[in-house]
């Protein structure tokens, strides 16, 4: 399959609007707050969280997924009496 070069600009912005996003910790930061101040996990939603982050050129399709991979690491169960290993794996997926 060869890539459309052609100037569909409906291509170009859904290409753009999947970008792969690199988590800072400022940003994942922002995230945390925004999932605490929408009642944890489990009730937050990609759209409430987005919302309450307001940072430019951040996309529903990013925090969906980060929002996916940070609870499944919250759901992880604690295997050491200090917590490294939830740690460890919050930092894999960052």
């Amino acid at each position: 399959m060869v890539p459309n070069s052609g100037g569909n600009n409906s291509d170009n912005h859904n290409l753009a609007s999947r970008q792969r996003l690199r988590w800072t910790n400022e940003l994942h930061d922002r995230f945390v707050l925004a999932v605490t101040q929408l009642g944890g996990p489990e009730r937050a939603t990609p759209k409430g969280v987005l919302r309450i982050m307001g940072v430019a050129g951040l996309t529903i399709y990013h925090v969906k997924s980060h929002l996916q991979k940070y609870r499944l690491a919250k759901c992880v169960p604690d295997s050491s009496a200090d917590g490294r290993y939830i740690t460890n794996m919050l930092a894999k997926l960052y």
